[in-house]
């Protein structure tokens, strides 16, 4: 975790600033960067000593946030740390709530593409979530959001917990009693709850309706554990038979008869509602995008994070969009990674030669956070336009992220500081590597202009 004084020298915070929301532990506050005033960003401001019981808690989503990179899931930035106070530095997303999108609806609800639309991309985030080990438990509409491109933004991962996939059994009952599972208000319950929830919000886009309504908490605790809900409401006229089925297959009240995110994903209301046509030409992959992950060599520790760091800066376009598009399309698992054998298939059915070891460096290359797969990030690290991307606010921005003293050139000590903010840990060879590769001047540091070498050798 980064110290306070850093905190200042990245983003503008003062008691000016304005608030965004407050909770039980603290208020969240809308800050931006001092080198791009363009890059805004939400900044939890945590209180210690109301969260003392607590802070392994709050550790925990730090840790979870670390791991997840996903176009659906908000992004996490870095932390910071003083005596009275933690800063977690997360993506603004200045949309507002689905709730608040769903109330303002004619109707309260949803046509039923642009709800297959929102469903699709929550599946894919929990699928991810599932995929790396992270069961969410409170996914209700006040906690998805838009961001500033107006992409769905899972958030608040404050009850969420990692899992072993093998050993995946939780026991505390948490969440919102609305979109809570049965086999959780009993206390035994897996990644599948998050399924259950993602069910009830399937009905609430469409219908305007809670599912499991009642005059007290008992009568809708009964209704929940029973699964007792019904299509009678005017708004399910319209709705498809094949979308009402994935419900009741989402509301399955045995979590093991109940789809998993994946296969939910599978089901035939999404082919119904399909956002790309087999056959149409969208379909197929661009064979360029492939060459720049192959060419994707050489690169240092400071190299990629510097990417990974840019990457999280630059909001959705054309460019960037595209690229995500080609993600998916080799993500064929939707888990948010790209494994050896999907890498395989894609350069298969692009007909590009291949053999076992370039793919297994292609992987090595890319791979930043070191799980022997391709992230969503580190894939736009790979093959983004940097020179469509970098401007002269985001190298500086990116700069001092690294320089965390503020002196003016990165030195070793600043180098572990700064992957320590950002979740990540730098070995000893590692900065020898980036010393050699990046201090030309052979000074002991990395000045603004060694720096800003890096991406002029990759564009």
């Amino acid at each position: 975790m980064g110290s306070v004084k850093i905190l200042k020298q990245n983003y503008k915070l003062s008691v000016h600033t304005q608030i965004l929301g407050a909770g039980q532990f603290g208020k969240v506050f809308l800050s931006e960067s001092t080198s791009d005033p363009n890059f805004k960003v939400a900044i939890k401001v945590i209180n210690k000593s109301r969260v003392q019981d607590q802070l392994h808690s709050i550790l925990e989503e730090v840790r979870i946030l670390t791991k997840l990179d996903h176009p659906n899931i908000v992004k996490y930035y870095e932390t910071y740390d003083d005596v009275r106070y933690m800063y977690l530095v997360m993506e603004n997303c200045p949309g507002g709530e689905l709730f608040q999108k769903i109330t303002s609806q004619k109707d309260q609800s949803f046509n039923e593409s642009e709800a297959a639309s929102i469903m699709r991309k929550l599946f894919k985030a929990i699928n991810h979530c599932h995929a790396s080990g992270v069961v969410h438990r409170d996914i209700k509409p006040e906690n998805i959001m838009y961001g500033v491109d107006g992409e769905i933004k899972l958030i608040d991962f404050g009850l969420s917990r990692s899992v072993n996939i093998k050993h995946s059994q939780l026991n505390t009952v948490a969440g919102t009693p609305y979109y809570m599972a049965p086999e959780v208000f009993e206390g035994e319950y897996n990644q599948q709850c998050d399924v259950w929830s993602l069910g009830v919000i399937m009905y609430v886009l469409l219908s305007g309706y809670l599912p499991f309504q009642g005059d007290t908490r008992q009568k809708i605790l009964s209704k929940i554990m029973k699964g007792a809900m019904h299509f009678n409401h005017p708004e399910f006229i319209k709705v498809s038979k094949e979308g009402k089925h994935l419900i009741t297959q989402l509301l399955k009240v045995d979590p093991n008869e109940r789809l998993t995110s994946l296969q939910a994903l599978q089901h035939e209301w999404f082919q119904k509602f399909s956002e790309v046509k087999k056959g149409s030409g969208f379909d197929k992959l661009d064979p360029s995008i492939l060459d720049r992950l192959r060419n994707f060599k050489g690169v240092s520790t400071l190299k990629k994070a510097a990417l990974n760091v840019l990457i999280k800066m630059v909001p959705n376009s054309k460019d960037i969009n595209a690229l995500r598009a080609a993600f998916e399309k080799i993500d064929t698992e939707c888990t948010g990674y790209i494994s050896m054998e999907e890498l395989k298939e894609a350069l298969m059915k692009n007909n590009l030669q291949h053999d076992p070891e370039e793919l297994q460096r292609i992987i090595k290359e890319v791979d930043y956070h070191g799980n022997n797969q391709i992230n969503y990030t580190e894939f736009l690290a790979a093959t983004v336009s940097i020179n469509q991307i970098l401007t002269n606010e985001r190298l500086l921005a990116v700069f001092k992220q690294f320089d965390t003293d503020n002196m003016g050139d990165i030195t070793r000590e600043n180098l572990v500081e700064a992957m320590n903010k950002i979740g990540q840990r730098i070995t000893n060879e590692e900065i020898d590597d980036i010393m050699l590769k990046h201090d030309i001047s052979k000074n002991g540091s990395i000045n603004f202009e060694e720096f800003k070498k890096l991406f002029e050798e990759i564009q």
